[in-house]
């Protein structure tokens, strides 16, 4: 049985069988509601309820709660009901077809996959945005773009090993047909709204941790291209457990030599004796405020797991940054199997 959704103050309306989450019935339709993490995390399809029942789901959690609103998640919820609902809502731009280029194995689980688009045309996108690869079954990862744009040399994502992860696992070998150079794969075309807010007044916070840089890696490098657009100072803080998950420490120690703007902070949670850490240890908000305890004039930028997140805006804004300059984005894996 199929349920009628209906976008308010539009002309647009879909069909959502049982079972299936508003998110994916609006894609099956040819529509995008902006989304990020699409479990549940982020908040990023939220939609404010004008009429329906609905069943949502908690992040992770297979049982479902009625819900009458008055907001949603449309990555966690489905319709139970003829629904209404307000939430932006554009036409989906259709799938690109794209060769894998390069791999490089960046650190033991990390790996820096370039895609370029078969028609040769560089991929348009906002620095800080991400892609899904479309996988069977109408499975897709969604991974954040780390190149300035446009991509010229190809679309640069890094991406790390979750084991038993339908696409990570064929990525780095470990199961189902292997991912290599000249592997066809389809992406979504680039989506999110994690990206650079450049009118500002205030210095840029960017904390991230992990593969979390990806997006960082992006911004940055259009700051350098565009200096005319930078802020007045970047500071990054990229936190990972061993030097190892610094997977690309050399080059931002090569940024802060050469930029006076540029600020680089590395910080490992869980360091062994044996790596000889002599840098930050702990979290990286608090290495943070550590070095500057008033956080109100700054924009910061927010990318790793849905702790650090929560974690990262709550420090921060206890410290006086304005939440209405606060952007994240938050990862989460999923570990399916083929």
């Amino acid at each position: 049985m199929a349920f009628l959704v209906k976008i308010s103050g539009t002309d647009v309306s879909f069909p959502a069988e049982k079972g299936e989450r508003i998110l994916d019935a609006a894609e099956r339709a040819g529509y995008d509601i902006p989304h990020a993490c699409r479990s549940g995390f982020c908040g990023s399809c939220s939609a404010n309820v004008v009429s329906g029942d609905f069943i949502t789901y908690a992040p992770g959690s297979k049982e479902g709660v009625p819900s009458h609103g008055p907001k949603i998640l449309t990555c966690s919820t489905e319709a139970a009901s003829d629904v209404e609902i307000a939430v932006q809502i554009k036409k989906l731009v259709r799938n690109i077809p794209v060769t894998v280029a390069a791999m490089d194995r960046v650190a033991p689980d990390v790996i820096r996959l370039v895609l370029k688009a078969d028609s040769g045309k560089p991929i348009e996108f906002i620095p800080g945005q991400f892609v899904d690869i479309l996988l069977e079954n109408k499975e897709r990862r969604s991974y954040s773009i780390a190149c300035d744009t446009p991509a010229e040399n190809g679309l640069e994502l890094h991406i790390r090993h979750v084991p038993g992860g339908l696409f990570t696992d064929r990525l780095f070998g470990v199961k189902g047909e292997p991912i290599q150079v000249g592997t066809k794969l389809e992406i979504a075309a680039p989506a999110g709204d994690f990206r650079l807010h450049k009118r500002t007044p205030h210095d840029i916070l960017i904390l991230v941790t992990g593969t979390g840089f990806a997006p960082a890696k992006a911004m940055i490098e259009n700051f350098i291209k565009l200096p005319s657009a930078k802020p007045h100072q970047v500071y990054l803080y990229w936190g990972g457990r061993h030097k190892v998950d610094l997977y690309m420490d050399e080059l931002c120690r090569k940024w802060d030599a050469e930029h006076e703007w540029f600020h680089y902070c590395p910080v490992l949670s869980r360091p062994d004796e044996s790596e000889g850490w002599t840098g930050r240890v702990g979290h990286v908000q608090d290495q943070f405020l550590a070095d500057h305890p008033d956080a109100s004039q700054y924009d910061a930028y927010i990318c790793g797991t849905p702790r650090l997140v929560t974690d990262a805006v709550n420090a921060l804004t206890a410290a006086g940054l304005d939440k209405d300059c606060t952007y994240s984005d938050s990862f989460t894996s999923k570990k399916d199997t083929l």
